[in-house]
């Protein structure tokens, strides 16, 4: 599929979000496939997109291995639980030097009196990118949980990538501070349905496909056909085993869907209360605390 073209495209109805086998949500991924463009999380458009070959001598390739890889973690030897493993110590080196330099990048961005008004958005992520690193170095987890925290590690990695990215790069592009791009980034881009939209991105160098709807087709001059490609080509779309719960059932257009995302990323490792004595105030008092959302990371 070639960036900044027209394409006729029809979203399913409804998207029955889950995590993967390779913990990524398929074609609801925003690390992986673009999304339609929403204003509050314009950043998405910008996170870098993997690269075709990774290359081991580059730390950041880090944030594009596959999370369902071995590879990554050693057996825990000494506990008194047999299966539990940890993430391997080259890895986890690498994982802290991203951080290290994504810390660099906000404290930059803090002391830089040309954005008076700040966004939330490096501090919340630089946030949760801490607890998921100290708790791949300090804790032996069953291979799922591993997998899972180093897969949400790399993504809010990417994110906060995103963000600086779109922030110093993009954003002075669409609005006439400097000069359009005079090529397309290697971001994952955006799916758009305004031509205002369109144009920003187009103008940021940000790959873009405008969707309109196939009534308008005569009156659209065609340059060329391009062959779509099927998300199953390049995705993983296989269920993980055993199966994640599905967690939102909707429209893959609804943003509600990264809210509920996030709220299943920092509960996932919540574990039950073993002082619920069962009682339903109680319970729902729990129920209650756990769907308290994360601080929004939109920057507006």
């Amino acid at each position: 599929m070639s960036p900044n073209v027209d394409v006729v495209y029809t979203p399913p109805s409804s998207s029955r979000m889950s995590f993967k086998r390779d913990y990524r949500l398929g074609i609801d991924d925003f690390l992986l496939w673009p999304q339609l463009f929403i204003d509050e999380h314009c950043h998405l458009t910008a996170i870098p997109h993997a690269p075709d070959v990774l290359d081991p001598t580059k730390v950041t390739h880090i944030l594009f291995s596959n999370p369902a890889d071995d590879e990554h973690f050693k057996p825990h030897y000494g506990g008194m639980l047999a299966g539990l493993r940890n993430i391997s110590m080259g890895m986890l080196q690498q994982l802290k030097w991203v951080r290290d330099n994504c810390q660099s990048k906000a404290d930059k961005y803090c002391a830089d009196s040309s954005f008076p008004h700040k966004t939330p958005i490096f501090t919340n992520t630089l946030g949760v990118v801490k607890l998921y690193l100290e708790i791949l170095e300090c804790m032996p987890m069953t291979r799922r949980q591993l997998g899972f925290a180093f897969a949400e590690l790399q993504c809010f990695m990417l994110e906060f990538i995103g963000a600086y990215q779109y922030i110093h790069l993009y954003k002075p592009r669409i609005d006439n501070l400097v000069e359009p791009s005079s090529k397309t980034a290697l971001t994952v881009g955006a799916f758009v349905t305004s031509l205002t939209d369109c144009e920003a991105l187009f103008h940021a160098g940000i790959p873009v496909w405008l969707v309109r709807p196939a009534r308008l087709a005569r009156s659209v001059c065609v340059d060329s056909l391009m062959q779509l490609v099927d998300p199953k080509d390049l995705l993983c779309l296989d269920e993980a085993s055993p199966k994640f719960h599905m967690f939102f059932n909707g429209s893959p257009t609804n943003p509600q869907k990264y809210k509920v995302f996030s709220q299943f990323s920092c509960h996932f490792f919540s574990f039950g209360d073993p002082f619920n004595t069962g009682h339903p105030s109680e319970s729902s008092a729990l129920t209650s605390s756990m769907d308290c959302p994360l601080p929004s990371s939109n920057i507006g």
